[in-house]
């Protein structure tokens, strides 16, 4: 139905007419079936679906512009865009409070090497966050058959993990029990179809951010 497991990411960069492309293998390890009940019941999710079916996932750095792709991107597909998780997401979808999981963005960016273990607070109540809009995505596309493309995506969030321990932030243990909540949550999702990542330049990003304005106000 979804077809191979192995996607192709495309990396684009913002120089014109050049596009480069990448392969990379997202698997999952455990054999997700449908159960006799569902045989019985009939399967009804694959007739609701087209050629523009698909789970498309958008990455970039911050101020990259991947937001207007996705966001041009689904308008042109007739696919729904999801914009970028934040730290509010589940309140967002659910109640009216503003619960963010014991951690807090603002502190990340004043203090990122904080003893008191913000920083992987944060880390890993955005990967959940993350994780609930990937499920909230495909339930979206499995319901309707309509595609659906994020900005951003658990699959990638280990690129912030990652860069948060080579500088320091967060201890080793910290990506091991990272990595246990991982193994045991992502590979019961389905992977993207396709992964776009939108490479642009370490000095445009600076100047795009300073433009903008206060980093504060963007998400890791």
């Amino acid at each position: 139905m979804f077809g191979s497991l192995a996607v192709r990411g495309l990396r684009l960069t913002w120089k014109a007419g050049v596009i480069r492309v990448s392969q990379f293998h997202i698997s999952s390890k455990h054999g997700i079936q449908y159960g006799n009940l569902a045989y019985l019941l009939g399967e009804r999710t694959s007739k609701r679906f087209g050629p523009n079916s698909k789970v498309v996932t958008v990455d970039g750095n911050l101020a990259s512009g991947k937001g207007k792709l996705a966001q041009e991107l689904a308008q042109r597909l007739g696919m729904k865009y999801f914009p970028e998780a934040n730290q509010f997401y589940l309140d967002n979808t659910i109640t009216d409070g503003k619960f963010a999981g014991l951690c807090s963005l603002e502190k990340f960016y004043e203090d990122p090497k904080s003893t008191n273990g913000n920083s992987y607070r944060l880390q890993n109540w955005m990967f959940g966050m993350r994780m609930i809009q990937y499920a909230d995505a495909l339930e979206h596309l499995l319901r309707t058959g309509q595609g659906v493309i994020l900005e951003r995506s658990p699959f990638s969030d280990y690129v912030f993990l990652e860069a948060m321990l080579k500088n320091q932030y967060i201890r080793p243990q910290c990506v091991t029990h990272y990595n246990e909540i991982k193994d045991a949550s992502i590979d019961e999702f389905l992977p993207p179809h396709v992964a776009i990542y939108v490479d642009v330049p370490a000095a445009d990003v600076y100047k795009n951010i300073q433009e903008r304005g206060d980093v504060r106000f963007f998400f890791i």
